[in-house]
């Protein structure tokens, strides 16, 4: 079982806290040795 995950995040200040706008996990295929 082989398989790397790629973690997009993106944040936006809100009054001075940093608040999760987006997140976003995309499964890498297997790298093929």
């Amino acid at each position: 079982f082989d398989s790397e995950f790629q973690f997009t995040d993106t944040f936006v200040k809100d009054g001075g806290h940093w608040r999760l706008l987006a997140g976003h996990v995309s499964k890498l295929p297997a790298s093929q040795h």
